[in-house]
């Protein structure tokens, strides 16, 4: 699921555990509803087809992971708003990336 308003993305506790995530500095978030809450925070990796990045992900109490901005600017994924589906962003191509 993603989540376009979210800078980090998240996963849930639970799901954070099964991965081994470790979660080594917090930080102040403002949910959907407005709620302040103090989210652990800790570095995964991710990877779609042949894009592999690095980014921050927040414990929180999410029912799926959501994917947060930084992770999809990672990738080079765009959100078409009006089909409602996730896009390579135009431009993109694998050979940009670093692999070394």
């Amino acid at each position: 699921m993603v989540d376009t308003g979210a800078l980090y993305s998240s996963v849930s506790p639970d799901l954070a555990f099964q991965l081994g995530l470790q979660f080594t500095v917090s930080t102040n978030v403002v949910v959907a509803d407005g709620t302040q809450l103090q989210v652990p925070l800790g570095a995964a990796y991710l990877q779609l087809e042949e894009r592999v990045t690095g980014t921050l992900v927040g414990s929180l109490s999410v029912p799926k992971p959501l994917l947060g901005a930084v992770a999809l600017q990672s990738l080079g994924l765009k959100v078409n708003s009006v089909d409602e589906v996730v896009e390579f962003s135009t431009g993109f191509t694998p050979s940009s990336w670093n692999t070394g």
